[in-house]
């Protein structure tokens, strides 16, 4: 599974990890995935299996780790997608600190050691890690998941700007190591029917932590599907799910201090919604063009969030539909 680290760490606490995997017609990837969550040489661990309706042999794969290991749990549920698998893990879970993994995925040997360590050495509610991509044949591929530096301790917003400044900022849930306390004490959950729900968790993660601390190893490693939901080519439900997490994003930002309302990941997701609007042909733009103006002007009434290449590109389609409203009429 890669080259791993073979070094172990003594924790003057022992924390409980709770590992939540959402499960889903993945048996082609899915020992992978269990073996190396069973390989951890931290050992004070749940691992909550959600079998999120599966039609293939997944559900039996999850229930052999199960008998094999006490630690592991099987939960079963109709099909909901990630989001709701992973909400019905976070209802279960008992541990002090979350992780979240996809079932493609896998981890390296020492990854949640590392994970452990991070956060208890710096008293950290949110650690940043880093991972590689690998393809369908476990070579790995271009797209790493890395950062140019260690980022010291800090303000988690503040750490997710600086990364953002660099391109550095992974908004994948697998990229976080998180307190259980920070979804309990402010009741947050992941949005259910749509996909790119992790750039609203994302965004909530780092305004609600207090500390966050960085993981300067790639120790996570991402399958790199064409045909995955995260790969896939732009669609209608790609951007009715881009609209949600811009409105979503968009409004928590509202509820935040000032000095916490960082407007660089809702620009990002802002250039986002617009891009993938445009790529659509004109039949679904013309279905959604009602709220795709809705969007465009809320932008606008909040001058761009001070971005004035975003604004530009605003005003500039305002202009281009109106052009092209005078050439049907003349």
């Amino acid at each position: 599974m890669g080259n791993e680290i073979t070094n172990t760490t003594n924790f003057s606490s022992n924390p409980l990890v709770t590992v939540i995997i959402p499960v889903y017609n993945v048996e082609e990837y899915l020992r992978q995935c269990l073996d190396s969550v069973l390989a951890q040489t931290y050992k004070n661990l749940e691992v909550i299996l959600v079998d999120d309706g599966s039609t293939d042999s997944s559900i039996k794969i999850c229930q052999e780790y199960c008998d094999r290991d006490e630690r592991f749990k099987l939960y079963k549920k109709k099909n909901g997608g990630a989001s709701s698998a992973r909400n019905l893990g976070l209802d279960r879970a008992k541990g002090d600190y979350l992780y979240f993994l996809d079932s493609d995925d896998y981890l390296k040997s020492i990854a949640l050691e590392r994970m452990v360590k991070c956060a208890c050495q710096n008293n950290a509610d949110l650690v940043f890690i880093e991972g590689e991509t690998i393809n369908d044949q476990n070579n790995q591929v271009s797209g790493k998941y890395n950062h140019f530096k260690h980022y010291s301790p800090n303000a988690p917003y503040l750490l997710m700007e600086e990364m953002m400044d660099k391109k550095e900022f992974y908004v994948g849930t697998p990229f976080f190591f998180i307190k259980k306390e920070i979804f309990d004490k402010n009741q947050i959950r992941f949005k259910e029917g749509i996909i790119s729900e992790d750039m609203i968790m994302a965004y909530q993660l780092c305004s609600l932590a207090v500390k966050g601390a960085n993981v300067h190893e790639e120790i996570y490693v991402r399958r790199y599907r064409p045909n995955s939901v995260t790969t896939s080519a732009k669609s209608e439900k790609n951007y009715l799910s881009m609209a949600t997490v811009y409105w979503e994003v968009s409004r928590f930002r509202d509820t935040l201090p000032k000095n916490k309302q960082s407007p660089k990941h809702v620009i990002r997701c802002a250039f986002n919604v617009l891009d993938i609007y445009r790529h659509m042909p004109d039949t679904v733009q013309k279905k959604y063009k009602g709220g795709y103006r809705k969007i465009v002007q809320d932008i606008l009434d909040k001058d761009a969030y001070g971005d004035k290449a975003l604004k530009l590109d605003c005003k500039s389609h305002l202009l281009w539909g109106v052009y092209k409203l005078k050439k049907k009429i003349f």
